[in-house]
């Protein structure tokens, strides 16, 4: 190969690594990975790592429920038995409304049975964190 052809490859191939947007990720998307964040730690039974993804109403929330396993599913707005490690490592999480500062999600068992969970999360000066269940 070339070296004209060669610079050329590695050219195409920085330019589809590099992304959309400038290489940068919106605000939603970050979002959703507090949410998505919030769910592994959770399925993991990680309480410290999870604390980290919410808002000071939601960590009393955790605490006061007992931990990691309750905790997440009361945060959500479900019964303790609702969400199991394996319902929150596959859920599914939708963004319903957006304004900039809260961004709102609906997160969905894979496999029905479950209700699904409505999230807010709000844009705090260290990123995002999730909002107690209302």
């Amino acid at each position: 190969m070339t070296s004209r052809r060669r610079c050329a490859v590695v050219a195409v191939l920085s330019a589809a690594l590099g992304g959309c947007a400038n290489g940068k990720i919106s605000d939603q998307d970050t979002a959703r990975g507090t949410v998505e964040t919030f769910l592994a730690q959770c399925a993991a039974g990680r309480g410290t790592r999870v604390i980290e993804t919410l808002n000071p109403s939601a960590r009393t929330t955790l605490i006061d429920a007992g931990g990691a396993p309750r905790g997440c599913s009361t945060v959500l707005g479900a019964s303790p038995e609702a969400w199991t490690a394996s319902a929150l490592r596959a859920a599914r999480v939708r963004l319903t409304a957006f304004d900039g500062s809260t961004a709102r999600f609906v997160v969905r068992p894979a496999s029905g049975g479950t209700l699904p969970a409505r999230v807010a999360v709000t844009q705090v000066s260290n990123g995002w964190q999730i909002e107690g269940p209302s």
